[in-house]
């Protein structure tokens, strides 16, 4: 027992390193029975709002034998495990709470006036509630997996944690439906297995098995959070599997970033649906290249990938070569033979083709969308836009209208 508390101390102290995590231990009975939050009160009304940690059944908890996550209605989410001695559940372990996100002061104002506590404690709260870390989803997930193999010694993926949303039991990671996908562990292991093949006809299969899963529910509160929530794993299950298909980390991770960053700035179930479904045949799509591309070596590829997501930034040949350790004349001469255009080509041909993207919408105009790809001036990006497509940006964006 010793030498697990002095893990779990380490691990303790290693997350206060890099942010203001609190950690809370209850009893097999959930009586509280310590914290590191500077008001043990006030950190214990956050983790019994909505139900909270009463809502959770020890007998679930053993029975999972994995984290589980809660969210309560004021945004605050943490994590929960178990430490278990002679087959008994010996203590709950709480991660958090954290935000997930920027939350709202008037709703938890609202929340705070509605609850049976003195003024005095009110204010309390609101103070801890100021020094609560915002911390990525991702980022969260992984402590927590640290946390359960200090408590454990298993190592376990993300999708493999429990969800309770507002006190109400959710299915795992894997059986909740949101806009990309739903089912069972085995649906998610067959959609990962098309990532990393880059199998490029997957649609129809992967219809199949979505279709054929059982379908979970959401369960009731902010359904635009928690779908967030499901895409975001989704993106990072996608990400590793493309990296065991073949794709740079770097670039896989890249990625990622992106795609999740794109997911927080979707206003609507749509727009989440739609970066979910760009994100996961992206990932397919560059694992399939890489599996089948024709004397391109790994050193090529990372520099036509880095050259792909960085087509506003201005090109320089030194450190791309640099990057694989090249010298600008080898790398520049290597990357013509194996890609048949120059590097300065290849970066122009991605600038046109995110200049499409950009003009399919209307949001920026084409001087803007110049600007923005980094051409001299709007009269040289249309010259080369109509060099590559034959029409002018303005004829391009008429032509997507029609």
């Amino acid at each position: 027992m010793d030498n697990l508390e002095s893990r779990i101390e380490i691990v303790r102290e290693l997350l206060t390193c890099v942010h203001n995590l609190y950690f809370t231990e209850y009893d097999a009975a959930f009586n509280p029975l310590y914290t590191t939050a500077p008001l043990f009160g006030a950190i214990i009304i956050f983790l019994s709002m909505d139900g909270g940690m009463s809502a959770i059944s020890p007998k679930d908890i053993r029975y999972e034998g994995k984290p589980v996550i809660n969210t309560n209605s004021m945004g605050m989410t943490w994590i929960s495990d178990i430490e278990m001695h002679d087959g008994e559940i010996y203590k709950i372990h709480v991660l958090g709470p954290v935000f997930l996100d920027d939350f709202s002061v008037q709703k938890i104002e609202s929340s705070l006036q509605k609850m049976d506590i003195s003024a005095a404690l009110k204010l309390q709260v609101k103070s801890i509630i100021k020094e609560l870390p915002i911390i990525p989803i991702i980022k969260f997930y992984e402590y927590g997996i640290m946390l359960h193999y200090c408590l454990t010694g298993e190592k376990m993926s993300i999708s493999e944690y429990v969800y309770y949303n507002y006190g109400q039991r959710l299915q795992r990671e894997d059986e909740i439906i949101f806009a990309e996908r739903h089912g069972t562990y085995m649906m998610e292991q067959q959609l990962m297995k098309f990532v990393e093949e880059g199998n490029i006809n997957y649609r129809k299969e992967k219809d199949r098995i979505t279709s054929s899963g059982k379908i979970g529910k959401m369960a009731k509160g902010d359904y635009m959070r928690q779908t967030k929530n499901m895409v975001i794993t989704h993106v990072a299950l996608c990400c590793r599997a493309a990296i065991r298909g073949g794709v740079p980390p770097e670039t896989a991770y890249l990625l990622s970033d992106r795609y999740i960053q794109s997911v927080e700035e979707c206003k609507t179930l749509a727009e989440i649906n739609e970066v979910s479904t760009t994100m996961y045949d992206d990932y397919v799509q560059r694992v399939h290249q890489i599996k089948t591309s024709n004397g391109i070596s790994p050193q090529i590829q990372s520099c036509c990938d880095y050259i792909s997501l960085h087509v506003e930034e201005k090109l320089d040949v030194h450190t791309m070569a640099s990057r694989v350790g090249y010298t600008d004349y080898y790398f520049t001469k290597k990357f013509k033979q194996e890609t048949g255009v120059s590097v300065r080509e290849f970066a122009t041909q991605k600038k046109i083709e995110r200049a499409k993207d950009l003009l399919k919408g209307h949001d920026l105009s084409i001087q803007d969308i110049s600007d923005e790809l980094g051409f001299s001036s709007q009269s040289y990006f249309g010259d080369i836009f109509r060099k590559m497509t034959g029409m002018s940006p303005g004829e391009f964006r008429m032509k997507g209208d029609k």
